[in-house]
């Protein structure tokens, strides 16, 4: 009977391990391509930043061979409208077009006023702007970028303020964090000079709540008593962790008394 109780807790292990490892998984959107033939010529699909939102953009572009500046390559372009744009050319033009912030690249940026800044300043609806700059990065930058790279932009969105990290694969990095209008829609969507933008994705990750059932024999005919555990689990702040410990304990537990009552039975 004990091997046979051992057995079963050993299989309600592994059911819920697997169950609450399945709990966050990650939701990716294409934002397509973007041939940035010259400037403000074309833009990716936009994509609706709402309230609460933790979405991280990926990214991969080369500049072209002819092109001579460090402003040769991606952007990206934090703004509100009254619809999402499609793709392609015409941004400015979409209905109820205001821009919060244009940030390239290569960390030059400009806000509401169209005042252009470079790098750890503040203007306008942006309260703060912050690079790392890896020593020499000018020296080779136009060679990176005519090389190939990859863009990540990590946006995080909480009421009214965004927060967006952007990191090349060269080792620059911007944090810009900007105030919004909460009452509309906001978007991001991603453009260039000079540049070929490929594979622009967007990711979420997510967690569900799920419910793992999990079966104790308690008698020698086999008979069993479920024990029910439902589970959100966020997987930023890692509540999983804590969770399999305690389901852990408690077929530990249950386990115990009943090999208890059986050797005392037996006994």
């Amino acid at each position: 009977m004990k091997k046979k109780l051992l057995t079963v807790l050993m299989a309600a292990v592994m059911t819920v391990s697997s169950a609450l490892c399945a709990f966050a998984g990650t939701t990716t959107t294409s934002l397509g391509s973007v041939e940035a033939s010259g400037w403000w010529v074309e833009h990716s699909t936009a994509y609706l930043l709402e309230d609460g939102a933790d979405v991280t953009f990926t990214m991969n572009s080369v500049t072209y061979e002819t092109a001579t500046a460090n402003w040769n390559g991606p952007i990206w372009v934090l703004y509100s409208a009254d619809e999402a744009f499609a793709g392609g050319s015409g941004l400015s033009d979409t209905a109820g077009y205001a821009e919060y912030l244009v940030n390239r690249v290569d960390i030059y940026w400009w806000a509401a006023d169209g005042t252009a800044r470079f790098a750890n300043d503040a203007l306008s609806t942006v309260t703060s702007y912050e690079v790392v700059e890896p020593d020499g990065i000018w020296d080779y930058f136009v060679s990176d970028l005519k090389a190939g790279i990859t863009w990540t932009v990590n946006v995080k969105v909480s009421g009214s303020t965004m927060t967006i990290v952007s990191t090349t694969s060269t080792g620059l990095q911007s944090t810009a964090v900007v105030n919004v209008d909460s009452s509309k829609d906001n978007y991001i969507t991603f453009g260039g000079e000079l540049c070929s933008i490929t594979n622009i994705k967007a990711s979420v990750t997510t967690a569900d709540e799920t419910t793992t059932a999990i079966e104790v024999v308690t008698n020698e005919n086999g008979e069993t008593e479920t024990i029910i555990i439902t589970e959100a689990v966020n997987p930023e702040s890692g509540d999983a962790s804590v969770v399999i410990p305690m389901a852990l304990i408690a077929m530990v537990a249950v386990g115990a008394v009943i090999a208890t009552k059986k050797k005392t039975v037996t006994e």
